[in-house]
């Protein structure tokens, strides 16, 4: 299987995917591409590591399928079966995550359903709960909503 991780930021999740392969812990999956919306160290990462990889800048489409079009046609060209959001701080809508049925793996660093979306380490301490952690799931319409 062939894995596309998308980031966004410094990557620290990617350097997870990299450190598994480096261990021989994600066959039969092989990270194949790194994709980064922005300027990120996730992609210095992967530059290290000796993965593909490159960037794709929203700020440069128009619309937010001709973004996700130029995501899909990236992705057939390399083949990807699998898709892992490692830090990527973009939502996809339905038009790229049909495409992907149960093949996006979103890694959210909170407690799915209790704090979804953007800062929800933040939600989890302003909530005052005394346990949290972090969800892995499929990527379904909704946002972190997925199983």
């Amino acid at each position: 299987m062939r894995v596309a991780a998308f980031a966004s930021g410094t990557g620290t999740n990617l350097q997870a995917l990299i450190d598994s392969q480096q261990r021989g812990e994600l066959l039969p999956a092989e990270l194949s591409l790194v994709i980064v919306n922005k300027k990120a160290q996730a992609q210095e990462r992967a530059e290290l590591a000796k993965i593909p990889n490159l960037r794709i800048d929203h700020k440069q489409y128009n619309q937010r399928s001709d973004f996700e079009d130029a995501l899909l046609r990236t992705l057939e060209e390399h083949r990807i079966d699998i898709v892992v959001l490692a830090g990527f701080m973009r939502i996809l809508s339905p038009h790229f995550v049909d495409r992907f049925p149960l093949r996006i793996l979103n890694t959210h660093p909170a407690l799915c359903p209790a704090f979804p979306g953007v800062d929800a380490a933040q939600q989890a301490i302003e909530a005052g709960v005394k346990v949290t952690g972090c969800t892995v799931h499929f990527v379904d319409k909704g946002v972190d909503t997925g199983p």
